[in-house]
């Protein structure tokens, strides 16, 4: 017997217009997490799910779902928490928000690569705030 579980099956049928397409995909990968969350759970995971489910639903409900990780203090160190935090918080349309979530994961960054992406993030939140109040 194989040790593979294959979890993704094509669509059958018809062909999928793009945006249907993504949906069923968006739709899928919230699934997939939630079945690795069964499997293995853990803050990551759940953080990945959250944002899978703010892909699928809206940063409104990816931040939702964060808020409702458990176990959340060990994602504390943890650099891609503060930043896919940030993520969500520019998307709902606060920059000043998300830059501090930013400038944390600059601070918990591990490596020179981390550090110059998560910058960059912060420069497009303060970018985007001095366009907010001009």
């Amino acid at each position: 017997m194989s040790e593979f579980v294959f979890l993704y099956r094509p669509p059958q049928g018809p062909s999928l217009s793009p945006e249907e397409l993504a949906a069923v995909m968006r739709e899928r990968s919230v699934s997939l997490y939630d079945t690795l969350l069964a499997i293995r759970p853990s803050p990551v995971v759940a953080l990945n799910r959250a944002i899978a489910v703010a892909e699928r639903d809206g940063p409104a409900e990816g931040l939702r779902e964060i808020r409702n990780i458990p176990d959340l203090g060990r994602l504390a160190t943890y650099p891609f928490f503060p930043a896919a935090v940030g993520e969500l918080e520019i998307r709902m349309g606060r920059p000043a928000a998300a830059r501090e979530h930013f400038e944390a994961a600059v601070r918990l960054a591990r490596s020179p690569m981390e550090r110059r992406f998560l910058d960059q993030r912060v420069a497009a939140c303060k970018s985007t705030e001095r366009q907010v109040t001009q």
